[in-house]
């Protein structure tokens, strides 16, 4: 009796001990609902989120890609060790990019052709994250001679070949503001300004990790903090304390008005005058979206989550026919 007995709280503590460090790997104050490859995904290592006009949510992988409709997912290039780092939408025409190749994507199916005829290639995908549509940041196979190029069904229309694109660090992304042809470049020697081929110093700040356009000003995101770009140079208008810089910072602007922030491990939510850690210990955050209804999607190397607004925390319907026909507050 006594060993049954030892054995049944044995296990019942073990029970409890996985399921404590389960949530510890995992903590969010937003509810969401996480894709795996149960639910469809080629392959638990994503890389790149993105929208296209339609509405579709495109899930690109080691293994190709998937698009979702709000249903569920439809597969391309499944089982193909094909890394998809990037998308782009050239005249209505959705295309999906790896490495040295692209593919024409139609409603069920894939033409593959290839990336560039001149030769070059999208290898330092990290760094071209934050790029407008349709912009990509190519180099040759050793990884120089970076161009920024804009995609055309002719090809790429080359706008910017500067040695500055090639001081970038994968921890930084490239910004390029298309009204005004010029592009910032955060890098160890500086901020950096590219216009009309010149270039002009901004700051010697030299941990400047991404940029964002508000309304009213140009934001620069640093390892200790949120900046206003100004002719002077930076002035900080939001100190902060990330968890993990490695792959440095991405910004996406929130329909609320503030911006989702991630780091490596966790999301933050900055509203103008707070930063708020709204999730932790994620297994490298490589990609986040906000898509046109408001949601927030975050790529991982541990699938996709989705996460919605502030209720019904850690609540998910596991049966497609749960619904929820009302609520009530005592």
């Amino acid at each position: 009796c006594d060993k049954v007995t030892f054995r049944r709280t044995l296990f019942l503590w073990l029970t409890l001990s996985l399921f404590l460090v389960v949530r510890a790997q995992m903590e969010s104050r937003l509810t969401y609902r996480r894709y795996v490859t149960q639910d469809g995904l080629p392959q638990m290592q994503t890389e790149r989120l993105w929208q296209d006009s339609q509405g579709y949510i495109y899930i690109g992988t080691l293994s190709g890609f998937v698009r979702f409709d709000g249903h569920g997912f439809t597969s391309f290039l499944k089982g193909r060790r094909l890394n998809i780092v990037g998308f782009a939408e050239v005249e209505d025409e959705v295309r999906a990019l790896g490495f040295f190749r692209q593919w024409r994507v139609d409603y069920d199916g894939v033409e593959a052709m290839p990336l560039d005829p001149q030769g070059h290639w999208l290898l330092n995908n990290l760094n071209a994250g934050s790029l407008p549509n349709g912009y990509v940041l190519l180099e040759d196979s050793l990884e120089e001679h970076r161009r920024l190029c804009l995609m055309t069904k002719q090809g790429f229309k080359p706008l910017i070949e500067h040695r500055l694109l090639d001081e970038m660090m994968p921890d930084r992304k490239l910004y390029y503001d298309a009204a005004k042809s010029e592009a910032i470049v955060p890098t160890e020697s500086g901020l950096w300004r590219i216009k009309a081929g010149k270039d002009y110093k901004l700051s010697e700040k030299s941990d400047v990790f991404t940029l964002m356009r508000t309304d009213s000003a140009l934001l620069a995101f640093a390892s200790d903090g949120i900046y206003a770009v100004e002719r002077k140079g930076l002035r900080l208008i939001q100190a902060a304390q990330w968890s993990a810089v490695s792959y440095g910072l991405t910004v996406r602007k929130l329909h609320s008005g503030g911006m989702a922030i991630a780091d490596e491990h966790s999301i933050y939510v900055w509203n103008g005058t707070c930063i708020e850690e709204m999730m932790s210990g994620i297994n490298l955050i490589r990609d986040v979206l906000v898509d046109r209804w408001g949601r927030l999607w975050v790529a991982t190397y541990q699938g996709v989550y989705q996460f919605f607004n502030r209720c019904f925390t850690d609540h998910r319907l596991t049966d497609e026919n749960d619904i929820v026909r009302a609520v009530a507050v005592n």
